[in-house]
């Protein structure tokens, strides 16, 4: 019960990873919100509220801030983010890349903006972005959410050493391949763009693992709920690999 009488916000709470995020918040005790521009049954989740919230648009985060009616938010999560489709760098559509860039960036820089003043009111809080490992090295046919999930870097640790004066922590978690639907549309649309079967592409993907594997769901579930407990009170500005030694 690391959180219990906390207030947790994850966005993307929707999405695979975000749904176990609230369910894993919501076991440790938290009270949790739970931002989506999608509708999800969370109804299994007592003590979680689903609330539709476009990260993009500043307004519409400050609407659903203002609603918590003053309630103090320890945690927030930023996990809403878009993939965009497989292609090279100069066969991006503009509007494609803005559209990943303002969810998977500006998004999560609107959200903290959002929080920070009532986390610096109180002297404590923690944030945690989900980066990727694209954010490490460079990621063909994936130009867009690359360098939104580069920039999520630059984000969290400028953040980590404006913030650390009022006791707020901000790192990120950088996953590898995560086993389920989302990769499984990742690895289809690769094999489409390349003339090979999905089991190929993923055999590939399972090749450049140390670990032989694709990264399971809990694994990221737990990084996140440790950066965001008070285990990791001295950890801050730092990124966090959980991707099975990848490296392409």
């Amino acid at each position: 019960m690391r959180f219990k009488d906390r207030i947790a916000i994850v966005t993307g709470a929707a999405g695979s990873i975000g749904a176990e995020l609230v369910r894993a918040f919501l076991m440790e005790g938290a009270t949790v919100f739970g931002w989506d521009t999608r509708s999800a049954d969370l109804s299994g989740f007592p003590g979680c509220s689903l609330r539709v919230v476009d990260v993009r648009d500043a307004a519409h985060v400050a609407r659903a801030v203002s609603d918590l009616n003053g309630a103090k938010v320890d945690v927030l999560v930023n996990g809403a983010a878009l993939l965009g489709s497989t292609a090279n760098t100069w066969d991006i559509d503009v509007d494609e890349w803005r559209d990943i860039l303002d969810v998977n960036l500006s998004g999560a820089f609107i959200c903290c903006r959002a929080v920070l003043p009532r986390m610096m009111e109180r002297g404590c809080g923690a944030i945690v972005n989900l980066a990727s490992i694209a954010a490490r090295q460079a990621y063909r046919q994936r130009c867009a959410y690359a360098a939104s999930k580069w920039g999520m870097l630059g984000l969290t640790r400028t953040l980590a050493a404006e913030a650390g004066a009022y006791g707020i922590r901000v790192n990120a978690v950088c996953p590898g391949p995560v086993e389920g639907e989302r990769m499984a549309r990742v690895m289809a649309q690769k094999a489409e763009a390349s003339a090979r079967s999905p089991a190929d592409v993923r055999a590939e993907y399972e090749t450049n693992t140390a670990l032989g594997r694709l990264v399971d769901v809990r694994s990221v579930v737990e990084t996140v709920l440790f950066l965001a407990s008070d285990g990791a009170a001295s950890v801050s500005g730092a990124a966090w690999e959980v991707d099975c030694g990848y490296r392409l």
